[in-house]
C-alpha cells in the first residue's frame, strides 16, 4: 500500500527521490531475507524528473527483481548500481545466485513478462543476463 501512495504523490518525481525510496525498500527486503547487499549510486544525482508512469514502472521492475532474487535465486549477495548518462538512466540489479535457466521459468509465473511489459511501456530497454547469478538491467532514455 505504501508503494501505491508513494507512486501517486507528484512531489516524489525526481530520480533522486526514486533512488532513495528504492534503496530503502530494497535494503529492508534483502535484510529481512538475510541477503547481503550493496548499493553503487552516483554521489551527485541531477535534478531529473520522472513521469508517474516511469516512476511506477521502474519501482515495480526493481521490486520484481528483488522478489525473484529472494524467492528463487539462492543468492547470498546483491549489488544495485545506478548510472546516469547525458541522455539515459540505467538501473542494474545483480545477484550471485544460481541464475535463470532458459526454458525453466514456470509457465504460471508472470514476473519476467511483467518486467518486459513495464519496460516497453516507458520505452526502456530491459536486459536479463544469466551467468554467475542473474543481472537485470533497465535502461531508460531521457529526452
Amino acid at each position: 500500500m505504501n508503494d501505491i501512495i508513494w507512486t501517486m504523490k507528484s512531489d516524489n518525481n525526481t530520480l533522486q527521490e526514486f533512488l532513495a525510496y528504492t534503496r530503502k525498500q530494497t535494503g529492508e527486503q534483502l535484510e529481512m531475507a538475510g541477503i547481503d547487499f550493496r548499493f553503487n549510486l552516483p554521489e551527485n544525482i541531477p535534478d531529473i524528473k520522472l513521469s508517474s508512469e516511469q516512476k511506477r514502472n521502474l519501482l515495480l521492475i526493481s521490486k520484481e527483481a528483488i522478489h525473484n532474487i529472494i524467492k528463487h535465486s539462492c543468492a547470498t549477495e546483491v549489488l544495485v548500481t545506478a548510472r546516469i548518462g547525458a541522455n539515459y538512466f540505467e538501473l542494474k540489479i545483480s545477484d550471485n545466485g544460481k541464475g535463470i535457466e532458459p526454458g525453466k521459468t514456470t509457465q504460471f509465473g508472470n514476473g519476467l513478462k511483467n518486467m518486459n511489459r513495464r519496460a516497453q511501456q516507458m520505452n526502456a530497454q530491459l536486459n536479463i543476463l544469466s551467468n554467475s547469478g542473474t543481472t537485470i538491467i533497465v535502461s531508460l532514455p531521457f529526452g
